[in-house]
């Protein structure tokens, strides 16, 4: 009411000219109507006051209603654009900033304030994660083409510090009813987790997660994509690392798996940045070389050889084998250069692993014997007491050489045995005694691997079997066991007894003998106790 009287004072001042107002006014029905009360004074007196004022009252309420509802729901659309997950930013028909939300303040680094008026591509600055491009020419091209336009899954957004993030993104024109665009809104959100996720899945699915070198599914895929003429001349180079199952059978597959990934690092150092290296399978690796030819690949392989020399694991020497062609025509079908390169390297390895497994065998009674001299002279021992045995059994010459090496050689197992357990100077606990156990089977194995050697590796495996089958590993009896193997069992327990131990009191040659046939026939061979007993205590030679 006191409005009312303030407008009609003015318009009877001649300060207004006319009024149009709105406001609500109780219906005689109790409702509430909303009124538009226009009116204008169209007669005066002589005096100056008002004669005639004429004006309407118009029922206004379906109107008003559909305004505050239209007020309503743009409220909510924009307190839904201000508080939603998503960047939102909206520009005018020129590409200016017209509104940010704050999920895009956020993420671009700009505010509504500084951002409204700037350019669309100066506040959503966006490159392409693969090509490092600026992307260009966003906002024509949604504008003149009047669709949604949705940017690759690489695109980088930079915020205005520099800062980085991977987004997924969506420019949609603003379309008024008659047609018109009169500008875009782009949507966007991070997706840095997701694509983090991604990477991890296809770093997985594409990687070797032993070696961190691509796996042969890569491989394969890289190799049908780089076979192109641009890319002539392209080599390929096979590799194979000697003696992984011996590694494995005298360390364990840790070790194994520590002799593979010091092999990756080499060829992966050794081979250049833009060659493809892969881990293909089991112990072997491969490599594309593009651009490269036949003198090119042999100074790769050359290198990685001097570098393979210089590294050892397990106190090995890292061997590897190579085979490499060169595809220098699209002619030649690449399935052809694969395998002749693979056969080079299958021959070379023929030509390279039996000198290598002897290596790696003269190697690990090397490390063997670095353990502590006793090691040493035990096994040079046992193989002259093995050699007396055989010779006075009257074996050939050929056996005798057997039995000498096979004395020597019999404790190799022990280097795949932690050496605090073997040098213990008390006694051993059950599971100690379970590991040392092992000696027997690791020493076979290693042999075995050789055909140098394989001929005495069932000696080794068998030479704490004992006639009663009371022993290991197998529990074998009598006969089912070697003669050499017993042998050695005889010459291992005579040393053993007549030799300095810090946990067991030394025997004279005479006492040694005596416990041997105290256990004659149930621990030991009781013809092989008698030799000896023979050799030492009635022909007096020196063990």
């Amino acid at each position: 009411m006191e409005a009312q009287l303030n407008r009609d004072k003015k318009l009877y001042n001649k300060e207004i000219e006319f009024y149009d107002e709105e406001y609500r006014m109780l219906h005689k029905d109790g409702s509430t109507v909303w009124i538009q009360d226009r009116g204008k004074v169209i007669s005066w007196t002589e005096e100056g006051k008002p004669h005639i004022i004429s004006g309407t009252h118009t029922d206004v309420t379906k109107r008003k209603n559909l305004e505050l509802e239209l007020s309503h729901e743009r409220n909510l659309f924009m307190t839904t654009l201000i508080s939603v997950g998503d960047g939102v930013i909206s520009t005018d028909k020129k590409g200016l900033v017209v509104f940010i939300n704050k999920a895009a303040e956020q993420l671009t680094g700009w505010t509504n304030e500084d951002a409204c008026g700037k350019s669309f591509e100066e506040v959503f600055n966006t490159i392409n994660r693969q090509t490092c491009e600026k992307s260009r020419n966003i906002f024509k091209k949604v504008i003149n083409s009047g669709e949604k336009h949705e940017m690759s899954g690489n695109t980088v957004l930079i915020a205005r510090d520099g800062t980085e993030t991977a987004i997924e993104d969506t420019i949609a024109p603003i379309i008024q009813d008659d047609g018109k665009i009169t500008g875009v809104v782009i949507v966007f959100k991070d997706c840095s987790e997701r694509k983090k996720k991604q990477e991890e899945i296809l770093y997985l699915s594409y990687c070797d997660p032993l070696t961190g070198l691509y796996n042969r599914r890569f491989f394969e895929n890289k190799l049908r994509e780089l076979d192109t003429e641009k890319n002539l001349p392209i080599t390929l180079i096979m590799a194979d690392v000697n003696g992984l199952k011996l590694v494995n059978d005298s360390f364990g597959h840790g070790k194994g798996d520590g002799l593979l990934r010091s092999a990756a690092d080499i060829l992966s150092r050794g081979c250049r940045k833009t060659d493809i290296v892969a881990r293909f399978g089991g112990d072997e690796f491969a490599a594309i070389l593009i651009k490269t030819g036949r003198e090119q690949a042999e100074q790769i392989i050359k290198r990685i050889k001097a570098m393979s020399l210089k590294e050892k694991d397990c106190a090995i020497d890292i061997s590897i084998s190579f085979g490499y062609e060169t595809k220098s025509s699209m002619a030649e079908d690449m399935r052809d250069i694969f395998k002749a390169a693979e056969d080079n390297m299958y021959s070379n390895k023929l030509y390279e692993s039996s000198r290598i497994k002897n290596k790696i065998i003269g190697r690990l009674m090397h490390n063997l014997y670095q353990r502590g001299s006793s090691e040493m002279q035990h096994s040079k021992r046992v193989s002259r007491i093995c050699e007396k045995l055989a010779l006075y059994m009257n074996f050939d010459k050929n056996k005798v050489r057997q039995i000498k090496i096979a004395g020597l050689m019999h404790d190799i197992g022990k280097t795949g045995i932690d050496g605090n357990i073997v040098n213990k100077s008390g006694r051993l606990s059950d599971d100690e005694r379970r590991e040392v156990r092992k000696h027997a089977e690791v020493g076979y194995r290693i042999l075995s691997s050789s055909n140098k050697f394989s001929e005495i590796a069932e000696y080794v495996l068998m030479h704490h079997e004992r006639p009663d089958g009371s022993g290991y590993p197998g529990g074998l009896k009598g006969d089912a066991i070697s003669v050499q193997s017993k042998i050695i069992s005889v010459a291992d327990a005579y040393d053993s007894m007549t030799s300095d131990r810090p946990f067991r009191k030394l025997l004279s040659a005479e006492e040694a003998v005596s416990e041997l046939q105290r256990c004659s026939g149930t621990q030991f061979d009781a013809e092989i106790v008698n030799a000896l007993a023979d050799i030492v205590l009635v022909k007096k030679v020196d063990l």
